[in-house]
C-alpha cells in the first residue's frame, strides 16, 4: 500500500480497489499495479530497515515481465522496483536488477532508470455458500403397548380394610328326629 499524498495515479488505485469490493473477486483475475506519486523511481518503505529500502529480496540479471510475475505470484509481495544499472567497467553493459518488496512502500525515490510498481490488493472471493441442509431423519415408529400400569397404592389417611366376617366354624347337621 501507498500511504504519502494522494495522486492521480493512487486515485485510480482506490476506483479499482472500490470496484472489487463492489464487484467481487472477478473484477481483480488479474493483478492491478499503481506507481506510487505517479511517478518512476525506486520504492522507499521504512527508513528503520536498509537504509529506508525496506525489506525487499534482490533479484539479478532478469527482465521486468518476470520480475512483475515473481511478485504477482508472492502472497508477501507488495511491490517490485526493477532497474538497469550501467557497468562502470564496460561501456554500454547494464545490469537489471529486481527487488520483490515485503514492506508497505511509502514513496519514491527519484533515481534515473528505475521503477516501483505497487500491488492493488485482492479482495478474497465471497465464502462459499453452506452445503445443503442434510434430510431429516425418518419419522419414529409407534410405541409398543404396554400393560396397564398397577393401581396406586391405598391413601394412608384412609384406614385398612378389615378382613371379610369368618363363617362359623363347620358343624354337621342335626340328627333327623325319631319317629314316634
Amino acid at each position: 500500500f501507498f500511504l504519502g499524498a494522494c495522486s492521480t495515479t493512487h486515485r485510480e488505485m482506490l476506483i479499482l480497489l472500490a470496484l472489487a469490493l463492489c464487484c467481487g473477486a472477478r473484477a481483480m483475475a488479474a493483478t492491478q499495479w499503481y506507481m506510487p506519486d505517479g511517478r518512476a523511481g525506486g520504492c522507499r518503505s521504512d527508513r528503520s530497515v536498509n537504509g529506508g529500502s525496506g525489506a525487499y529480496e534482490e533479484i539479478w540479471l532478469t527482465d521486468a515481465a518476470d520480475c512483475r510475475a515473481r511478485c504477482a505470484a508472492d502472497a508477501v509481495c507488495i511491490a517490485y522496483e526493477f532497474g538497469s544499472l550501467a557497468s562502470r567497467r564496460v561501456k554500454g553493459k547494464e545490469y537489471k536488477r529486481c527487488e520483490l518488496h515485503h514492506s508497505v512502500v511509502f514513496n519514491v525515490a527519484a533515481i534515473p532508470g528505475f521503477e516501483c510498481w505497487v500491488k492493488v490488493p485482492r479482495v478474497p472471493p465471497p465464502p462459499s455458500p453452506p452445503p445443503p441442509a442434510s434430510p431429516p431423519p425418518p419419522p419414529l415408529p409407534p410405541p409398543l403397548p404396554q400393560s396397564p400400569p398397577p393401581p396406586p397404592p391405598p391413601s394412608p389417611s384412609l384406614p385398612p380394610p378389615s378382613p371379610p366376617p369368618s363363617a362359623p366354624p363347620w358343624s354337621p347337621p342335626p340328627p333327623p328326629p325319631l319317629p314316634p
